[in-house]
């Protein structure tokens, strides 16, 4: 791509970190693309990277990967009505208990939210088939939501983290451990 049209393309540069303030206390990445699929294994083997370095779990990579993969392929494919580039950022943040996912673009409005949520309402033909990748990006996270600001088209996924686990719960005493024990003491669940 010339320097010149990259110049011509809407920039949503900022517009992700703005919109995610106070997001990302654990960990962010955030990434730009233009609207063409051969850019779609760069920004896999980002997400790859940054789910295996904040130590996510390979099947929630697998989850937060399938859904930006699948975004982007329908995004790339319907929201630009001309052959000129267009950039396109993702952004991906790590806050207690919860991943989030922003897609931010300047194509089209795409109807997303009208199509089906349910599988059962799923009508697999060569017209709509772009209705499995939905229905995937769906079952795959936990919350999508797609919104319209400042021109911009603004994808919202969120996945919950499994809870991360706390010190170890104090076992049963073995027979004969009672060393520091003290006969009539009281605990913090026998105390009213």
């Amino acid at each position: 791509m010339t320097d010149a049209a990259s110049d011509q393309m809407q920039k949503p540069s900022g517009l992700t970190r703005d919109m995610a303030s106070g997001m990302g206390g654990l960990g962010s990445l955030e990434l730009s693309l233009v609207n063409d699929l051969r850019e779609l294994p760069r920004i896999a083997a980002a997400i790859d990277d940054f789910c295996r370095k904040a130590d996510l779990g390979q099947q929630l990579g697998y989850a937060v990967n399938l859904a930006v993969d699948e975004m982007l392929n329908y995004t790339i494919g319907h929201s630009y009505g001309d052959n000129a580039p267009h950039r396109l950022e993702v952004a991906i943040y790590r806050d207690p208990g919860e991943l989030s996912v922003l897609i931010v673009h300047d194509g089209q409005p795409l109807p997303l939210a009208q199509l089906p949520s349910a599988a059962a309402e799923l009508i697999l033909d060569d017209d709509n088939i772009d209705q499995l990748g939905i229905h995937l990006i769906r079952q795959m996270m936990d919350a999508v939501s797609f919104d319209r600001q400042e021109g911009f088209n603004v994808i919202t996924m969120t996945k919950r983290l499994p809870s991360e686990p706390g010190p170890p719960e104090p076992g049963p005493s073995e027979p004969g451990d009672d060393a520091d024990a003290v006969e009539g003491s009281a605990t913090p669940e026998s105390t009213n």
